[in-house]
């Protein structure tokens, strides 16, 4: 059973589950009823990898609904073959580091290991991405690089090419300082059924939530 918790004005709130040593977080946005196991609008988020390994913080977080989500926490991620040290695991036929993105004050850079295209130019040194940017990997993984909102440094990544992430997941989350959860399009992570919007920002070395939604958190 998941106890409600009630927020009625915007309130900052730790997402417990979501700092050191923490496993699990289920929010019920829009529910003050115990979370069951079928679960209507629920959002999980799972600690993946030691959160004290700089480069290797990520959670990831099922939403009915709505989809899957990687949430990379460092400031740079590899991609490549699961098994080796790549964040962002691609089934696909690729080098255990084919590449790596990493993000620069407002910007992210990708820094090319094994072939890689942008923009459908073949790169062998670090560029620069910019929205909605194509970076292919390989001979034929194909993922569309985004930034969704004006106020925000968080990036998303979708793949467009019939391969899967290990887990499988809709999309990675290349988090900065926050990840808006919403209807809105500009939200990193669309809710379209959501009436409230959640934000996940960071705070020392947890992740905060705010909204003005009623939620449920396991704790």
């Amino acid at each position: 059973m998941f106890p409600a918790w009630r927020c009625p004005r915007p309130e900052l709130q730790p997402a417990v589950g979501l700092a050191l040593g923490e496993p699990l977080l289920e929010l019920v946005p829009g529910s003050r009823a115990p979370a069951r196991p079928h679960r209507t609008s629920t959002v999980s988020s799972q600690d993946t990898r030691a959160m004290q390994q700089p480069d290797n913080r990520r959670l990831v977080a099922w939403i009915d609904g709505v989809g899957g989500y990687l949430i990379c926490l460092g400031e740079e991620v590899v991609l490549g073959q699961p098994g080796g040290d790549a964040q962002i695991p691609i089934l696909a036929d690729l080098s255990r580091r084919q590449a790596s993105i990493r993000r620069a004050g407002e910007a992210y850079v990708l820094t090319p290991v094994h072939p890689v295209a942008v923009g459908g130019v073949p790169q062998s040194a670090p560029i620069l991405l910019e929205d909605q940017l194509r970076i292919t990997l390989g001979a034929s993984v194909e993922l569309r690089f985004r930034q969704p909102h004006a106020l925000s440094r968080t990036a998303l990544l979708t793949l467009e090419s019939h391969h899967q992430t290990e887990p499988s997941v809709d999309a990675i989350v290349l988090m900065s300082e926050t990840c808006v959860l919403g209807a809105p399009p500009s939200s990193h992570i669309v809710c379209r059924h959501w009436t409230d919007t959640l934000v996940l920002f960071r705070r020392d070395d947890q992740l905060w939530f705010r909204t003005t939604a009623a939620v449920a958190v396991d704790g």
